[in-house]
């Protein structure tokens, strides 16, 4: 424990030490100077408040436990006494002032030992608030009322009993919390518990040299000096955490400058243009989304999204709703991408593919847009579709007319070979009259053109189509081609679109005659009793 206590304590042997030797060699020391008295009571008060203020940061911050409240409480009091000690001349006042802060003071040290626990039940500022008053009226009340404080000197000017017993106890206050962040410092050797040790310590032995000194001797400046020390140990052990805290914050700030013109960088020289919403207004763009809106500077691009596009979009709903409804959608799923016309600022429209994020900054909520001008894709593909609708057409004129002139010549007089030909000719054209509707709905589909009708048909005549041009492939193969249609009646009729569904049973069907190497393919049409749908039964064996 005595190791303990001196590898804890080291810093207080020096002035002790230094003390010592000097008033051995002059034991007759006497200096009657209130002025240095003053410097050295008034700047360690003010030590003290700082050291309070240090305190109650790293408490709020989480770096010191709760119960080093009581050492707040114990530099308030203590600065706030010594403080007005220093502002009175020497004498009862004086000294009552000055043995009042070392009892009051050692009394809040020693608390120390109360455990985090018990001590959260008195952080409160109240508590705080009324300390300062408490302790700022007393020094009032002593100052202006001296004849009610107890007698600190006698005719001798010396010392009487009850001053020396306020520094004792209170000095035996101090002693009690050195005990304390020594014990600590054995456990854990952490700095804030060395420079607390060694503050407490000189704190405990000018208590206790109160006793030995008189008026402006030797003795009476050693622990003033003592306690001096100990504010100064204390106070550069703060100047250095906050020395340390400032570097960080530096480089903490640094670090976030060199993000903040990293992100300015990407933001800024993006390919995309890039828009910032909050509350339904855009709040930031970069150079590219003012580029492509066709503005000269970022304040005019600052409004509402449905301002940049045409009243309408091209599904007939408005633009200004339905930007509502995607943001809103955006803002409940995190993410959404569609496609958007916009308008440029000289009224001319052009397509974009937009993808919004939601951002959760600050306790905001931000989308984060990002725009690509697809005009030209769009209308690449609108090129692409009536090209293929022009193709289309062009190519349907002649199949149709092979196909006539085939239907002619199934009529005449042909053997029998010479009607296989025919029919050959005829199933492969309305094949290839198949295949070119499939492109052409593809091309539709792409741009969103496709339409579904519905009318009345009878699926025994889409059934019968579709055996008459793939009987001849199924029996090329080897394979047997069966159908099988379950109707109320012969001449039922169904609601739809006749040509969808052929071109989808078509469609079903040749891939199973195509992908089936033997055996047989069935399509069965039946009516869902459920629901009353056509459903297909497509088999293969």
């Amino acid at each position: 424990m005595l190791k303990s206590l001196w590898s804890s304590s080291s810093l207080a042997i020096a002035p002790v030490l230094f003390g010592w030797i000097i008033f051995y060699f002059f034991p007759n020391f006497h200096w009657n100077y209130p002025l240095f008295h003053v410097f050295l009571e008034g700047g360690g008060a003010l030590i003290a408040f700082m050291l309070a203020l240090f305190i109650t940061t790293m408490i709020k911050q989480g770096r010191l436990e709760t119960n080093y409240i009581w050492l707040i409480a114990c530099f308030i009091s203590m600065g706030t006494l010594d403080l007005a000690h220093s502002q009175v001349q020497p004498g009862q006042t004086f000294v009552w002032l000055h043995s009042s802060a070392t009892l009051i003071g050692g009394f809040f040290a020693a608390l120390i030992w109360v455990t985090p626990e018990v001590s959260q039940k008195f952080r409160r500022k109240v508590y705080l608030i009324l300390l300062i008053m408490a302790t700022i009226g007393f020094s009032g009340w002593s100052i202006v009322y001296p004849e009610m404080s107890l007698t600190m000197l006698d005719e001798d000017k010396k010392f009487t009993l009850s001053a020396k017993v306020f520094n004792l106890v209170g000095g035996l206050g101090f002693i009690i919390s050195w005990g304390y962040f020594a014990l600590k410092y054995h456990h854990k050797h952490h700095p804030d518990s060395f420079y607390f040790s060694n503050h407490f310590c000189l704190f405990g032995l000018a208590g206790v040299l109160f006793e030995a000194s008189i008026l402006w001797d030797g003795n009476w400046w050693l622990w003033h000096c003592l306690r001096a020390f100990a504010y100064l140990l204390l106070a550069l052990h703060f100047a250095q955490i906050y020395w340390a805290d400032l570097n960080n914050l530096t480089r903490q700030a640094n670090a976030l400058e060199q993000e903040k013109e990293r992100f300015k960088v990407l933001f800024e020289q993006s390919g995309y243009g890039i828009v910032l919403i909050e509350n339904g207004f855009f709040i930031d763009c970069n150079e590219k989304a003012i580029k492509m809106m066709g503005y000269d500077d970022k304040q005019s691009m600052l409004i509402q999204p449905g301002d940049l596009s045409p009243p309408k979009q091209p599904d007939g709903q408005s633009s200004g709703e339905k930007a509502r409804r995607l943001i809103a959608e955006c803002l409940q799923k995190g993410s959404v991408q569609f496609e958007w016309v916009h308008r440029k600022k000289n009224g001319d429209d052009f397509w974009v593919d937009v993808l919004l994020t939601r951002l959760d900054y600050q306790d905001k909520q931000i989308i984060h847009v990002v725009l690509r001008d697809i005009s030209k894709q769009i209308e690449a593909q609108r090129v692409k579709s009536e090209f293929l609708a022009n193709m289309s057409h062009e190519l349907r004129t002649p199949i149709n007319g092979v196909l006539g002139i085939t239907e002619l010549l199934s009529n005449t007089q042909l053997n029998k070979i010479q009607k296989n030909y025919i029919e050959t000719i005829q199933v492969s054209g309305e094949t290839l009259l198949l295949i070119l509707n499939d492109i052409l709905d593809s091309s539709k589909m792409d741009v969103g053109e496709i339409f579904f009708q519905e009318n009345e048909f009878n699926p025994n005549d889409i059934l019968e189509h579709i055996t008459l041009l793939l009987t001849q492939s199924a029996t090329n193969k080897n394979i047997e081609l069966t159908t099988e249609i379950s109707l109320p009646e012969p001449h039922y009729y169904a609601l739809g679109d006749p040509d969808r569904i052929r071109q989808v049973l078509m469609n079903l069907a040749n891939n199973a005659i195509k992908f089936t190497e033997e055996g047989e393919v069935s399509l069965k049409l039946v009516i869902n009793e459920n629901n009353n749908r056509l459903v297909l039964l497509n088999k293969i064996y």
